[in-house]
């Protein structure tokens, strides 16, 4: 077990060993023995280990050629684990949440129309000025 939190960065060691303990309490759905090696569901996959899938899963790796990397992240939803256990943003799986790309939108923006004026015009003349008497 100690193998498995070391080999998780220093910054997720808490989250790992959350993860460890839900983990633990489904030994029905998956599990494993001292060297590591994993059993989903009592089949057990040669060569894989439970410290590289979580190494995995909380470090950011564009590939992977791990052993029953498909089957940990399945049962990982199987279980309802909460997504931000995971923080490797490269795993394209159904359970990854995928962020949605925006584009930015344009606004519309009111331009003033130009109107050309005279200087003699923008002065309002005293004769178009109506008075009105009291």
């Amino acid at each position: 077990m100690s193998i498995i939190l070391e080999s998780v960065p220093k910054t997720y060691k808490n989250q790992a060993s959350t993860l460890l303990n839900i983990l633990k309490d489904k030994p029905n759905i998956l599990s494993w023995n001292e060297q590591g090696e994993v059993f989903f569901r009592d089949k057990k996959y040669q060569h894989s280990n439970l410290a590289d899938l979580f190494n995995m899963i909380f470090t950011n790796r564009k590939s992977s050629t791990i052993t029953a990397k498909e089957e940990f992240l399945q049962t990982l939803q199987e279980l309802n684990t909460p997504r931000h256990y995971i923080k490797n943003k490269y795993l394209k799986t159904p359970f990854v949440k995928q962020e949605i790309i925006t584009l930015p939108v344009k606004r519309k923006q009111y331009v003033k129309p130009v109107v050309k004026r005279n200087r003699l015009d923008e002065k309002p003349k005293y004769d178009e000025i109506h008075w009105e008497s009291f």
